[in-house]
């Protein structure tokens, strides 16, 4: 499990004292449960200890609904193979950096170079999350906005941003242009096929 660094530490200390988890030995970023029976659902998600219905039923700066109105509906945890944490991991990030993840969908490895970049309370930097296929997209952008404060996804806002465009269409061999314009990129992640996309 990878921790809602975001949320403030009583929340996550009670969360792992609930689930019983601990940090993983080997792996950064990465927490385990000694009996392994935490529950998730298909996209890796965890309800919030206090799971509340009061979210966005409108759209919020071209995104989907469902945007979390406050810090305390933000969900405590992303459940994703430790393979996913490594690779975001080896990546580099650094407070203040431009970061693309290129093939972002499902969200999990997004989710570390956000935390990596903005969660220990940094607030410059930009986290460019990108996914070609639509459906994918979709997806990508509910882990986001179920993990990540809404201030960091707000439109223009510069921090958070997903893109959904096929790379290899540019011509020419250069990006597409929504990338272009949010270039240039410190670190790139590109990991396809998926490292471990279990879903």
């Amino acid at each position: 499990a990878l921790l809602n660094h975001f949320l403030p530490g009583p929340t996550l200390d009670e969360f792992c004292k609930e689930k019983g988890l601990q940090p993983h030995g080997a792996i950064p970023f990465a927490f385990v449960g000694a009996d392994g029976a935490i529950g998730e659902d298909v996209d890796g998600l965890v309800e919030p200890p206090e799971a509340s219905a009061s979210t966005a039923t409108g759209s919020s700066g071209g995104y989907a609904s469902g945007i979390p109105q406050n810090l305390p509906e933000l969900l405590p945890s992303y459940f994703l193979d430790g393979a996913s944490v490594v690779a975001a991991h080896m990546v580099g990030v650094e407070p203040g950096q431009s970061v693309l993840d290129l093939c972002a969908a499902p969200g999990g490895k997004s989710i570390v170079l956000a935390s990596m970049l903005f969660g220990t309370g940094h607030s410059s930097g930009k986290l460019v999350c990108n996914e070609m296929s639509r459906p994918r997209a979709q997806r990508l952008q509910r882990v986001l906005t179920s993990f990540l404060p809404p201030e960091l996804l707000e439109a223009g806002s510069g921090q958070v941003s997903i893109t959904n465009v096929d790379a290899t269409a540019g011509g020419g061999g250069s990006a597409p242009l929504p990338l272009q314009r949010l270039a240039p990129f410190d670190r790139v992640l590109v990991d396809a096929p998926c490292t471990s996309d279990r879903h």
